[in-house]
């Protein structure tokens, strides 16, 4: 996130809530297309 914020990519965060124990992330690439990006809470 820290690097979209550099870019000035959009993302919608969705922190940890979503699914337990991840951390959700959700982006789309230069064609439009949906990026989701899951971390384990550690």
């Amino acid at each position: 996130m820290r690097r979209c914020d550099e870019l000035g990519i959009r993302y919608a965060d969705y922190g940890k809530w979503a699914i337990a124990g991840w951390h959700q992330v959700f982006l789309t690439d230069p064609d439009g297309n949906v990026v989701e990006i899951h971390q384990p809470n550690m």
